[in-house]
């Protein structure tokens, strides 16, 4: 009689090796740019298929043992052990970057939004004149602008229309 593989044997080992890698290619990658830290949602996707098709063979070996042969439960059961693993770590890395978003998602908005102001203040201030243009600055005299000294620190300019 022969000995057969277990369904999963190569698959289980397969999935959880490339979730792993991809684990840890998404926590590297979301340090430095931190939209890749979505990317945390895929490997918990494909060790979650790993976990269920090595739980499945594992079943099938428990009721026909002496169908499947000893080293494929073993690795078939390893390839559980990683997924599993990679399953906590891809939980884990979820929660911090939630945790991450709610306690700093505010500070980033207002951020965000200060700079639009002063994108939308500069935008409406460019259509405005300046009174330092070459065209204005032969039309003020020196009578123009009076400077009063109010206190010793600030100063009060005060300008009177040359006629």
């Amino acid at each position: 009689m022969s000995q057969n593989k277990l369904p999963a044997d190569p698959l289980s080992m397969i999935l959880g090796i490339m979730s792993l890698l991809i684990g840890i290619c998404s926590c590297c990658c979301s340090i430095v740019f931190f939209p890749f830290a979505f990317i945390a949602i895929l490997p918990l996707l494909i060790s979650i298929i790993g976990f269920i098709s090595a739980n499945r063979s594992l079943r099938s070996y428990r009721i026909n043992p002496e169908i499947y042969s000893e080293s494929s439960k073993n690795n078939v059961r390893t390839g559980r052990v990683i997924n599993g693993i990679v399953i906590l770590f891809s939980i884990l890395s979820l929660l911090v970057m939630i945790i991450f978003f709610v306690s700093y998602g505010n500070s980033f908005l207002d951020a965000y939004n200060q700079a639009e102001e002063v994108r939308f203040f500069e935008e409406s201030n460019q259509n405005t004149e300046d009174i330092y243009d070459n065209e204005h600055v032969d039309t003020i005299n020196d009578e123009a602008l009076h400077i009063k000294e109010t206190t010793l620190d600030t100063l009060t300019i005060d300008s009177k229309e040359g006629e």
